[in-house]
């Protein structure tokens, strides 16, 4: 068994080969990285070619654009506690309680016990909060496809959140759209190394000499512009910095160590195979002010008839105005655009079996100019938005 080291760039580690393989004699292997990739007994295979015949990459689904395709919205939650919990403007919140309300059931992206990041399933508000927020690492799948089909033949509403390319997993596994099934993926710049993210959790216990208790990549305590860090610890320390200060943002955000997959990302278009897309709404100072408070906003594409249908249900409970598709598509360059493969990933992984986390220092350094622009920017817009703000509170 052997992973091919010429399809990594093809390969987006959805899983959807090892789950449905009929012999079972695909398992998933992490490289040298971390990623995950299929390996195949080559004993047990029969060559069926049913791995290669769902793959989402080689067989991409044609998209059906219906009148109500890539409707784009702004939007924020009404309820304000929800809304600082959350990435954004708490939308995710609002379509995982109405999937609930119905008896269905919702997988997300959650921490484990050990701040690895696994897909799982919630059949409860309080469990479906843990699907909050933005984990830039790549989750690990296991069985989930299996446990949507599952629901599915039970016929339960089911709401799958993931990156595009794990909900076109979803529907390679499933072979199609389902009544009862709903997809939501976001607008995705790329998942970064699980290798990666243990070193830096490891750096922090052994810094903090403590337990970790929490971690948060989106912290609002400074504003949704100036998101923070933050890590908790059993000791009663806190660790928290704004991206630009954070060794895993600063590397992540550069690009450095994304699955190689995400450098030509097969699945950027603002047509999407989803129901709903979701983002931060970066430029909703442009295009819509008025939902501008520096608490988070969210741009939710909606991209089917049944999404249309599920999302006026919620409006009730949030403030939502409509949108240009394509000037906020624009804002948001990595809907339709791959990240930049840097010229030294290969290097700084060399670098990185040596010294572990702290080899980013070596490729995102921080230059004396930019920390004075960054104080400067950063200063003003706390300014701006102590004058600007104003959206009702719930």
């Amino acid at each position: 068994m052997h992973i091919n080291p010429m399809r990594k760039e093809l390969c987006t580690g959805c899983c959807a080969c090892a789950t449905r393989c009929p012999r079972q004699c695909i398992a998933m292997h992490a490289d040298e990285e971390g990623f995950l990739y299929p390996v195949t007994n080559e004993e047990k295979c029969v060559k069926c070619g049913v791995c290669e015949s769902l793959c989402p990459v080689f067989n991409k689904p044609s998209i059906s654009i219906d009148p109500f395709n890539a409707v784009a919205f702004a939007c924020v939650n009404k309820n304000q506690n929800v809304r600082l919990k959350s990435s954004s403007g708490g939308i995710f919140s609002l379509i995982a309680e109405r999937v609930l309300a119905s008896g269905g059931v919702v997988f997300g992206v959650a921490f484990d016990e050990n701040f690895h990041v696994e897909h799982r399933y919630a059949e409860t508000r309080e469990n479906a909060m843990a699907f909050r927020q933005s984990k830039y690492v790549q989750s690990w799948i296991g069985d989930v496809y299996r446990q949507v089909e599952i629901f599915l033949k039970q016929r339960r509403l089911v709401l799958f959140c993931g990156t595009p390319c794990q909900t076109a997993g979803l529907h390679a596994y499933l072979g199609g759209t389902h009544d009862l099934l709903l997809t939501q993926d976001l607008i995705c710049h790329g998942v970064s190394s699980p290798r990666v993210w243990e070193s830096y959790l490891a750096m922090h216990k052994r810094r903090a000499a403590s337990v970790i208790k929490d971690v948060h990549f989106r912290n609002k305590s400074r504003g949704w512009r100036q998101i923070s860090v933050k890590i908790t610890f059993e000791s009663g320390k806190e660790y928290c910095r704004t991206y630009s200060t954070d060794l895993f943002m600063r590397g992540f955000l550069a690009g450095l160590y994304l699955r190689p997959s995400c450098y030509a990302c097969a699945f950027k278009t603002i047509h999407r195979q989803t129901d709903f897309t979701l983002a931060d709404f970066w430029g909703v100072q442009h295009l819509c002010p008025e939902l501008d408070d520096n608490k988070g906003t969210s741009l939710v594409f909606v991209n089917t008839l049944k999404g249309i249908d599920l999302f006026r249900s919620i409006m009730d409970d949030m403030l939502a105005m409509p949108v240009d598709t394509v000037n906020s598509a624009r804002f948001n360059p990595s809907m339709e655009h791959s990240a930049a493969l840097p010229k030294d990933r290969g290097i700084f992984f060399d670098r990185f079996r040596e010294e572990g986390i702290a080899a980013v220092k070596g490729f995102c350094k921080i230059t004396l100019l930019r920390k004075i622009k960054t104080f400067f920017r950063d200063f003003f817009r706390r300014v701006y938005f102590m004058f600007h703000s104003g959206l009702p509170e719930k």
